[in-house]
């Protein structure tokens, strides 16, 4: 028996000799003292009637009771907490003699990863919160290119290996109800809108060669006489009727 609270009152009623049910105003309240967390569970019942107060009452129980007892804990961790977890247990890997042995480097690379998935899923977010659809969005919101660069497929794959590792391993130790994401890899860069568009330059592109080839052309035709200047020549011409086609159009 876990009840914190020894006596009670005619409107406090018992549930399954751990819990207690009782009214707030009209409307019936849980409270169960949870030994191993040192706290209350605190739930509205949503109900007026007493009756309905103890199914609602004992289903509560029921379930917070198989949580605990196999070893989860009920108040959960933020997504912040998960990953400082998950990463002091890698860096005892580090440079270690069993199969799960990491170098700096990869460690360094994991600590990243994660990085970029507290970003997206938010520090303070409750771990016990996340379900298996929580991230499906992280490929499509990972691709979205930056002021500088755009993220390879290839480094998205590799950090969803890496956050579902780290679930695996967070839901063995009972701080989260599913053991990995169910990510979605539709690529933005993989439609046929965006595949014609990376086939052919958009105004801005021809503008720049336009403004870069001739200046390109016009240093190199100061001295023919060095070899290196002749090659610029003849890739700059090549560039324009050969390999872009579409430039030597706007050129003509």
């Amino acid at each position: 028996m876990s009840l914190k609270k020894k006596t009670f009152n005619e409107e406090e009623i018992l549930i399954y000799d751990e819990a207690v049910i009782y009214k707030r105003g009209d409307i019936w309240q849980f409270r169960y003292w949870l030994v191993k967390e040192r706290r209350y569970v605190r739930l509205s019942l949503k109900t007026k009637n007493q009756v309905s107060a103890i199914e609602i009452a004992k289903k509560h129980f029921v379930k917070i009771k198989s949580e605990t007892d196999s070893g989860k804990t009920y108040y959960s961790k933020t997504a912040k907490d998960g990953v400082l977890m998950y990463l002091e247990y890698r860096k005892g890997h580090i440079d270690s003699r069993t199969t799960k042995s990491i170098v700096k480097g990869r460690y360094g690379t994991i600590r990243a990863h994660l990085e970029h998935w507290l970003d997206f899923i938010e520090r303070d977010t409750k771990l016990k919160e996340l379900d298996r659809d929580s991230c499906a969005n992280y490929a499509k919101d990972r691709e979205k290119p930056s002021a500088t660069k755009t993220t390879a497929l290839s480094t998205i794959a590799n950090e969803q290996s890496t956050i579902n590792s780290m679930m695996k391993w967070l839901h063995k130790k009972g701080e989260v109800y599913i053991d990995g994401f169910d990510f979605e890899t539709i690529s933005i860069r993989n439609t046929p809108e965006e595949a014609v568009r990376r086939s052919s330059f958009t105004d801005e592109e021809v503008w720049a060669f336009r403004l870069a080839i001739p200046k390109y052309i016009e240093e190199a035709m100061k001295d023919l006489n060095d070899l290196e200047n002749k090659a610029r020549v003849l890739s700059a011409h090549y560039l324009l009727i050969v390999a872009f086609p579409q430039i030597s159009r706007h050129f003509s």
